[in-house]
């Protein structure tokens, strides 16, 4: 199996050849055994041929002579193929249906090949850079890194860090012509009589900025699905790009501040020993990636230290009571016995037994009291 190939919930794509060798308008009919109607998929780019431990792709220059004379052709998704006979495909995907295959990861047998290819090639879950926003990492895992806090405390300190402040170069959606669209911040503008005094119309600082502080405006500039900037161009000058708005104004993406997306965030990056007071610790290559400084807190230093000295005199006792485990065992084995002494231990045996019997004749056992016999008394 290849992870090229295409992951398939339904096994059936309809692909259309016109005679002339031009793919047909989208979307074709196609029926399958049940007689249900399918929409359409485009064209596989690979055709694997077929194995009972796994289908190889072949690379295909485009489609071969005999498809571009059919107005029909039938695809099994899940493996890429394309059969110009019905009967043909009804017996391939029949097979690849049947519960014959095994996953090469993880050795499970009893699986359709669909189940079996999902099993070896599962979907990949998302990276930390596609869940969690661009200006958002460096000074999370700043607050992350040596960290003592427990997850759960460490999730809400950073969704609440988050949620009550805004950054620079962060993506908000707002209100256009009633419609939401999204937008990148590109400045913020304090409130003039911070501007008087700071002498300039602009903040140069990357933030945060609170979101409490209501005077402080924002300017915005549209973007696109990729997240690039528009420009007047880009929109023909129908209408402006960037915005001026407050804080008010503003909202975010409630799937990206959730409480679940920091606690992941925080466990894809870092890690924490099991012991109480233990530091978080983040990744050494996202450390350099994001330029996450490394200083460590003197209190955390302190708790490392009495961690070391801790287990330093642990080491010592166990082995001092190791040594003594074994000074018990290794005990010196008692002197075997001489004959006289054989000689004593047999009469002291013999003045044992003597003076049991002796007993048992001192002590005889009582005599049991003979039963009253009752008499009837005669009415």
């Amino acid at each position: 199996m290849h992870p090229s190939l295409p992951l398939a919930l339904d096994p059936y794509t309809p692909l259309v050849a016109a005679p002339d060798g031009q793919h047909m308008h989208w979307p074709p009919i196609f029926v399958d055994p049940t007689g249900a109607s399918f929409g359409n998929h485009p064209p596989p780019v690979v055709a694997p041929t077929s194995s009972q431990g796994g289908l190889q792709p072949e690379p295909m220059d485009g489609l071969n002579h005999v498809l571009l004379n059919q107005a029909q052709v039938w695809q099994v998704r899940s493996t890429g193929e394309i059969f110009d006979n019905y009967d043909d495909y009804i017996a391939r995907y029949t097979f690849l249906r049947k519960k014959i295959f095994t996953c090469s990861r993880t050795g499970k047998t009893n699986l359709t090949y669909a189940e079996a290819l999902a099993s070896e090639f599962p979907v990949a879950t998302a990276t930390v850079e596609e869940t969690f926003p661009q200006v958002w990492r460096q000074p999370a895992m700043e607050r992350i890194h040596y960290s003592t806090q427990k997850l759960s405390a460490l999730t809400e300190d950073l969704f609440d860090h988050f949620a009550t402040h805004l950054f620079l170069h962060e993506h908000v959606y707002i209100n256009v012509s009633g419609v939401l669209a999204l937008a990148q911040i590109l400045e913020a503008i304090p409130p003039l009589s911070q501007r008087v005094a700071a002498g300039s119309m602009m903040i140069n600082d990357h933030g945060p900025f609170s979101t409490e502080d209501g005077e402080i405006l924002y300017r915005v500039n549209l973007v696109d699905n990729d997240h690039n900037l528009l420009s007047l161009q880009d929109l023909d000058c129908a209408m402006p790009v960037e915005y001026i708005y407050p804080v008010s104004q503003l909202k975010r993406d409630r799937q990206i501040l959730a409480k679940q997306n920091f606690k992941k965030f925080i466990e894809d990056v870092a890690t924490r020993d099991v012991w109480p007071g233990a530091p978080w610790i983040v990744h050494p290559e996202l450390m350099q990636k994001y330029q996450v400084p490394d200083v460590m807190p003197p209190e955390v230093e302190h708790a490392l230290h009495e961690r070391r000295r801790r287990l330093a005199h642990e080491a010592v006792l166990a082995q001092a009571k190791s040594e003594s485990r074994a000074s018990r065992i290794n005990v010196i084995p008692p002197a075997p016995m001489s004959a006289h002494s054989e000689d004593q231990s047999d009469g002291e045996k013999g003045r044992k037994r003597s003076r049991t019997q002796t007993r048992l004749v001192l002590n005889p056992p009582a005599e049991p009291k003979p039963k009253r016999k009752y008499t009837k008394r005669k009415q």
